[in-house]
Parts: structure tokens; sequence; C-alpha cells
């Protein structure tokens, strides 16, 4: 799921362009944060190339930009990145 301050739809291109606090929410329990998105939704695809910072159940991230495909099964972040994964994480206790 993806929120944004403003968005434009491209009906033709079946594209749309987000700008201002883009939020994207996976179901595995993260959530990222970036100024800029670009869905493809032909291709299934977003991605964006301004900085994006999130968290989640297994720890934080940052990186210089993003790539979503096959419908956010895989996310690839893209230029300098930083990832801090919390000790213990996704462990459960008997």
């Amino acid at each position: 799921m993806l929120t944004a301050k403003r968005g434009i739809f491209g009906r033709e291109a079946e594209a749309l362009d987000l700008v201002g606090s883009v939020v994207l929410y996976h179901d595995s329990g993260y959530e990222f944060l970036t100024e800029k998105a670009k869905i493809d939704l032909k291709k299934s695809i977003a991605e964006g190339d301004q900085p994006i910072r999130g968290q989640g159940p297994f720890g934080n991230l940052q990186a210089e930009g993003f790539r979503l495909v096959d419908k956010g099964k895989k996310i690839y972040f893209t230029g300098k990145s930083k990832l801090t994964i919390y000790p213990g994480a996704g462990q459960r206790n008997p």
C-alpha cells in the first residue's frame, strides 16, 4: 500500500507519480518513507531515486533509492545503503 500528499495519474501510460511524504507499507510489517515514487501499473513496478528510510520487525534501513518489483515481493535498495538489524529479531520465544 502507498500513500502520498500528491499524485498524478497518467491514464495512457498507466503510471502514477507520487510526491510528498510518500509512505510504502509492506505486509511483512515494514514501513518506508521517501519524497517521490513512480509506479508503473502495467509492469507492477514502483521506484524512486530520492533517499528512503524504513523500519520494521528486523531493523532499520536507509538508502539512496529503491525499486519494488513483482507486486512488492522483492524490494531492491539502491545507492549507498545502511541496514541495522536488531539482535534476536524474528526469533520466537517458546
